[in-house]
């Protein structure tokens, strides 16, 4: 994990250092600094998937969009209330509510994309070395080794 979190850094700093000399003042935000950082990092290691979240690759900007707008909705009054409301009647998420709608498009999108980089191991850019590729090569081996159920 060390190489990969100091590619990631050694990346988002070339990154910084080219915006900051293509423009006299500017204004930065932790938020645009660090997320695309971790979700570069946590790809890499747990997934062996390459977001491209520094440059603002497609799938990382339909994540962190998602995550910007979960974080501006969660720490309001409202964003509260409405998940203690969720939490004490789970039948209320299945009404059809503009807010309710968006929140499973948001699910969908996460869950097929997750489906997607486990379908596609080919994708790993860690060598087998991700999280993801030693947990699946565990599970073959248990499998492998295991001694075959016996039906009654």
């Amino acid at each position: 994990m060390g190489p990969t979190l100091y590619q990631v850094a050694s990346h988002l700093q070339d990154h910084l250092v080219s915006l900051l000399q293509s423009t006299k003042s500017i204004e930065l935000n932790a938020f645009d600094i660090t997320a695309p950082a971790a979700l570069d990092l946590i790809g890499k290691v747990a997934f062996g998937y390459d977001f491209k979240a520094i440059e603002r690759g497609p799938d990382a900007v339909n994540i962190m969009k998602t995550l910007r707008h979960q974080n501006e909705v969660g720490v309001t009054e409202d964003g509260f209330k409405g998940t203690m409301v969720l939490q004490l009647l789970p039948w209320f998420s299945y009404l059809p509510l503009k807010a309710i709608k968006a929140q499973a498009a948001v699910v969908n999108y996460i869950r097929e994309f997750a489906k997607q980089i486990v379908d596609n191991g080919q994708i790993d850019v860690t060598g087998g070395k991700d999280l993801m590729s030693l947990l699946r090569e565990c599970r073959d081996y248990i499998y492998a080794s295991a001694p075959a159920p016996i039906l009654t």
